[in-house]
């Protein structure tokens, strides 16, 4: 497996999505590669300080904002 494969499958890695075959796959890669294993380790930190964070809403004239954005490009007005 190569560093390129990893990263794009190390979210559903750490989030245990994978199958274990593959998974085998990925912890013989880190075993030999120090860099994809650091990364690894600090994609995992990241996501955990991530989920400590408090959770705020949005104002209200923000989320609306958002929505007539999205509504805008969808009609082709985005341009």
């Amino acid at each position: 497996m190569e560093c390129q494969e990893i990263l794009k499958i190390l979210s559903d890695y750490v989030d245990g999505e994978l199958s274990e075959n593959r998974c085998a796959e990925i912890r013989k890669h880190m075993e030999e590669c120090s860099r994809c294993r650091k990364f690894a380790e600090t994609f995992r930190e990241s996501l955990e300080l991530a989920r400590k964070l408090e959770r705020k809403q949005a104002p209200q004239s923000v989320c609306e904002s958002v929505l007539r954005a999205f509504r805008e490009a969808r009609a082709g007005k985005g341009n």
